[in-house]
């Protein structure tokens, strides 16, 4: 069985020499490995050059700067395996995690295979395991929605089978655009299967992200779009936990810049409330949060009201 390991890479001479390690070592041989330059200004591309030379399976691509969907399109499209991985270059993976991969794909069809992983906090070190309870009678989009459950619309702890794979990522979708392609494949996953190892994947956890960071900019008022097209293209049991997590970002958004307002959000905010208030698949906390953050979004300044 041949291993298709995408990862794009931008900006990230801190963390790339770890990631690439990780992979080039690892003790299943069978892989190759896409590495897509999405127009680094650092010294990303020396870096990823220097793996190329150590490593005939590597297959590396340069683009100008498009975004992480693109270059992950790069990777699909030149991939030869029969399973694809995605790895996120700030990340990196224990040595034996395709062979443990293997090993549970051997003599089996799976379209789609869930594993655990760990949470790496970039500013303390610190290392969580993420290890998920028996999910094996839910359905998949309800888990993939339900960010209880730990395993969201994340591509790094997954494995793809490669002809299961029909729609590509969309250039539009700058945030979350990991779950809308996991959706808009989810009809052609015939089959699923969770692995309830120890964690294998490494995911540094980055204060500076999209949604978490403080800084105010198109690409956080993009990401609300994004949640309004998962929303549309959802069942209306797995949108509840969407539309929960829309009003906690507009809030973030709107209430560390209060010269920014939304009205086709806010519109669409008020209708989403009632949604949330009568769905039965939500928590009680999930629907008291949601009447705070529309109705009395002030209290978002205190911040032992909102954890995430």
């Amino acid at each position: 069985m041949k291993y298709s390991i995408i990862i794009p890479v931008y900006n990230v001479e801190k963390y790339l020499d770890r990631c690439l390690n990780s992979v080039i070592n690892q003790t299943y041989k069978n892989i190759e490995i896409i590495i897509i330059n999405d127009g680094s200004t650092d010294n990303s591309k020396i870096i990823c050059n220097s793996y190329k030379k150590k490593d005939k399976r590597i297959k590396y691509f340069e683009q100008k700067n498009s975004g992480v969907s693109i270059a992950r399109n790069v990777g699909l499209e030149n991939s030869t395996g029969d399973y694809v991985i995605f790895i996120d270059s700030d990340d990196y993976v224990e040595i034996n995690a395709i062979d443990i991969i293997n090993n549970h794909l051997e003599n089996k069809t799976v379209d789609l295979m869930i594993f655990n992983y760990k949470k790496l906090i970039a500013s303390t070190n610190e290392i969580y395991e993420i290890k998920y309870k028996n999910l094996d009678n839910f359905s998949l989009e309800y888990i993939i929605h339900n960010e209880k459950l730990m395993i969201r619309g994340y591509l790094w702890n997954k494995v793809f089978k490669k002809d299961s794979i029909i729609e590509k990522f969309k250039s539009q979708h700058c945030y979350m655009e990991d779950l809308c392609f996991i959706q808009e494949n989810i009809n052609f996953f015939k089959s699923f299967e969770i692995i309830y190892d120890s964690p294998y994947y490494i995911y540094n956890v980055n204060d500076g992200s999209i949604m978490n960071g403080t800084e105010f900019n198109e690409k956080r008022i993009s990401a609300l779009y994004t949640a309004l097209y998962i929303i549309n293209i959802t069942s209306f049991k797995c949108s509840c936990f969407q539309k929960v997590n829309l009003m906690k970002n507009y809030c973030r958004l709107r209430y560390n810049n209060s010269k920014y307002k939304d009205v086709r959000i806010e519109k669409y905010i008020k209708i989403f409330l009632k949604d949330v208030l009568k769905s039965k698949y939500l928590s009680i906390k999930d629907k008291i949060y949601s009447i705070i953050w529309v109705k009395m979004p002030f209290i978002y300044k205190i911040k032992r009201y909102f954890k995430g």
